[in-house]
């Protein structure tokens, strides 16, 4: 048996596909896996702000139409980069365990030692909100590009430092570069840190379902049924971070709303979690 699996190109996204490949094959030895690389709406226009094109979902678009038509059999993505409410026939079939959640700052080894007035790069609206809470006076300023592409321009000296998932940089061997921030100061994006794997109509799950980490899972729908409730997209600084321990789940939301800034803790039984957080992105779309 062959299967497809359809990835971005940049080092971050075919580290991922290899990472899946070797899942599947430790489960299922005999199938010849293939990498099919595409080159999505939201890698083509580096040069303008994701706010302006359509935001992170252009780096799925491409990859999802190639599912439909059947040109791939499998989807690998960044979670983080795949709408909560996804496009008609695109099921979520599995993730991988959770890598490091927290985001991380390059350039500094911590926000408060950054100097006054200092240039932050990042394009999320989420990080620039929770940013902005803590230190008033950072610039901060839109940044694109993959990886290794934004730290090359924060050790040119463009921007005083940068912030970028913790996540990424431990799955391509760059920690080094990182002080990571904790997650009661920044809550990390929905799904951050975990990677997607997304079918057609629920196709292959008989091999999916074998790769798939339950307490991952869990964790990462808890954190997409409170932007499912709220129905922000992503330019909303809306932010969610599940953990489960033992059977409870606790969770951190943050949401900015006309300069407002709300923060709420969910700590719920993992049977009820999912329930519970729609009704919180409810509440706050109220």
């Amino acid at each position: 048996m062959k299967l497809r699996l359809g990835t971005r190109g940049s080092r971050l996204a075919l580290t991922q596909a290899s990472i899946v490949k070797d899942a599947i094959n430790s489960q299922f030895p005999e199938i010849e896996i293939e990498r099919v690389v595409y080159s999505t709406s939201g890698d083509k226009f580096i040069d303008k702000n994701l706010t302006e094109i359509g935001g992170k979902e252009l780096f799925v678009k491409e990859i999802d139409e190639a599912l439909l038509n059947n040109e791939i059999d499998l989807a690998i993505h960044s979670l983080k980069d795949v709408p909560a409410k996804l496009n008609d026939g695109i099921t979520l079939n599995a993730v991988l365990p959770r890598e490091d959640a927290a985001d991380t700052l390059i350039g500094a080894i911590s926000i408060n030692e950054l100097p006054k007035n200092a240039v932050v790069g990042t394009s999320s609206p989420r990080r620039k909100a929770q940013l902005q809470s803590i230190r008033s006076d950072l610039k901060i300023t839109d940044i694109r590009g993959n990886i290794p592409t934004r730290i090359a321009k924060q050790e040119r000296g463009e921007y005083n430092a940068i912030i970028l998932a913790q996540a990424g940089l431990n799955r391509i061997n760059l920690s080094h570069k990182g002080n990571t921030i904790n997650t009661t100061l920044i809550t990390p994006a929905i799904g951050q840190g975990a990677i997607a794997i997304t079918a057609k109509n629920n196709a292959h799950t008989n091999i999916t379902d074998k790769i798939n980490d339950a307490k991952t899972m869990l964790c990462i729908q808890a954190e997409r049924a409170v932007a499912l409730g709220f129905g922000g997209d992503c330019f909303t600084p809306l932010a969610a971070y599940a953990v489960l321990k033992d059977n409870n789940v606790s969770m951190d939301v943050f949401l900015e709303h006309n300069n407002k800034q709300i923060r709420k803790n969910i700590t719920s039984n993992k049977n009820n979690i999912i329930d519970k957080a729609y009704k919180i992105g409810l509440e706050l779309k109220e």
